[in-house]
């Protein structure tokens, strides 16, 4: 038996036979287990599942639904998802905006940037301010041909801060002024192109050599816009929100890059250098440079862009210099000398001593000076090898020999020199003993009130002992090598004076 119209071809004739047995014998387990048979897609009662005459062998149609995932409910539920996502999306966008952009109404400058991130408001600004047209004194340019400088990051930074668009009393806020300021050099140079006659040159300060020295020379101030006064009327233009800006100059003093007082301490620092400039062993300036030669050397440049001036040294000639230097350099250890008695105690030092010098290697001193010279260090320090001065020690004492009336000078126990003099008379005779020289007189006049005498011009005057008798020459007689004085011993006065520059105070004499 078949179900349905006969006109209409059955569906289990569409599907894999298979498939229709397997359903089939499904279905009748479930009636074997008592189980409500329906429709596994459409939950309804199975089609062609009631109970029907088992000698029947041709099965009826069999009717599939769409699966649950299809229906009409799951479908409603799916919609509304996506719409509360929509919406959720819109509240984060909207509470960005509130936090990331400008509150509306506010202008930068002139230049409206309510509504933007801060990011495109600060390009917004520095744009439009570079594009307008600026008439200087009739003279037309653009803000960026004129140099015009803001800190559109900083200023619109501020903006966001101060007004955020979610501050509702921020909106169509006071304008905000932008702090306008002019790149000097870049400024300077399109005001003296589009206005010449508003400039003169200023001139530098110098520094020249004269006479032995240099000497500052003072600088020339010029003319110049005032860029301080035009950026400030540039700021109050730009306020209004014009696209075009008109503002007149006024003039001021143009200072050159190098001023009188940095020339003036250049004379300071060079004239220093020429006090001190030479080769130096050790702290002594064993090679001296004259102002002259060292002038010759040097070359004193002024530098517009550091304000300032730029030493340099030539080491081609101060190379002439070093080649004459193993001369007066190099020299042989000279021995000290000094004065000592008995007891090895020192009297006087006659000569310091001198320790040997050898100069080292020169090549490369010529290039290394010039170094130095350039960053203001005069004082060349010489490779040099010393010798060490030996010390000698000189005993020296004077033996007067009253018998045969004779001066000897004893040096390290040897006579240097001997010669007549003339010893006290018996009234007034030369005293004997051990006595050392305490006190030099280049000349005086000697007189005595017990002999009578008085005696001027008395010269090369040595005392040793307390009682007034003295070693001095003797002008009066020259009857030397017989007793004369009243105590004093007399000699030639070419003598005394040799006595009196060999004797330091402290020299023992011994008369007998």
């Amino acid at each position: 038996m078949v179900r349905g119209s006969a006109a209409r071809e059955p569906r289990w004739r569409n599907e894999p036979r298979n498939y229709i047995l397997s359903r089939r014998f499904a279905q009748w387990g479930k009636r074997a287990n008592g189980d409500d048979v329906t429709d596994q897609l459409t939950r309804e009662a199975a089609v062609g599942d009631a109970p029907r005459d088992l000698g029947t062998t041709e099965p009826g149609p069999v009717r599939v639904s769409p699966p649950p995932s299809q229906t009409t409910r799951p479908r409603r539920r799916r919609r509304f998802l996506w719409l509360w996502i929509a919406l959720g999306v819109l509240v984060v966008l909207a509470g960005a905006a509130l936090t990331l952009l400008i509150a509306p109404g506010t202008t930068i400058a002139g230049v409206p940037v309510g509504g933007l991130p801060p990011s495109v408001a600060a390009n917004v600004v520095s744009q439009r301010l570079a594009d307008t047209t600026v008439s200087v004194n009739g003279a037309r340019m653009t803000g960026r041909e004129l140099g015009v400088e803001v800190d559109a990051d900083a200023l619109t930074s501020r903006a966001h801060s101060d007004r955020p668009l979610w501050n509702i009393g921020t909106w169509f806020g006071s304008p905000i002024d932008a702090p306008v300021t002019l790149e000097p050099g870049k400024t300077d140079r399109a005001l003296q192109h589009a206005l010449p006659a508003l400039y003169t040159r200023a001139q530098d300060a110098t520094v020249t050599f004269a006479n032995g020295r240099y000497v500052a020379e003072p600088a020339v101030p010029g003319v110049r816009v005032d860029t301080r006064a035009l950026a400030q009327a540039l700021q109050q233009a730009y306020t209004r929100g014009l696209d075009h800006v008109a503002v007149r100059t006024t003039k001021t003093e143009a200072l050159p890059p190098i001023s009188t007082d940095t020339a003036k301490g250049m004379e300071v620092k060079l004239n220093a250098m020429l006090a001190a400039i030479g080769f130096y062993v050790g702290t002594e300036r064993t090679v001296p440079v004259a102002p002259e030669v060292a002038s010759s050397w040097l070359t004193v440049t002024p530098e517009d862009k550091t304000g300032s001036f730029a030493i340099a040294a030539d080491p081609a000639k101060i190379q002439t210099a070093v080649d004459a230097l193993p001369g007066e350099v190099n020299r042989p250890a000279v021995n000290a000398e000094n004065i000592v008695d008995s007891t090895g105690k020192v009297l006087r030092t006659d000569s310091a001593g001198q320790p040997g010098r050898a100069l080292g290697k020169t090549g490369g001193i010529a290039r290394s000076f010039a170094t130095q010279l350039s960053q203001g260090n005069a004082e060349y320090r010489l490779p040099v090898t010393e010798t060490p001065a030996p010390t000698t020690n000189l005993q020296r004492s004077i033996d007067v020999d009253l018998s045969t009336q004779r001066l000897s000078m004893i040096q390290n126990g040897a006579v240097v020199d001997s010669w007549a003099i003339s010893s006290g008379l018996p009234i007034a005779p030369t005293p004997t003993g051990h006595f050392t020289v305490h006190v030099h007189i280049r000349e005086q006049t000697m007189s005595s009130t017990q002999y009578g005498y008085v005696v001027p011009n008395v010269q090369w005057v040595m005392y040793f002992d307390g009682n007034g008798d003295a070693f001095h020459g003797v002008y009066w007689h020259d009857n030397f090598g017989h007793p004369m004085s009243h105590g004093c011993v007399g000699m030639p006065i070419d003598l005394a004076e040799r006595l009196y520059e060999w004797s330091p105070d402290g020299l023992e004499v011994y008369i007998h």
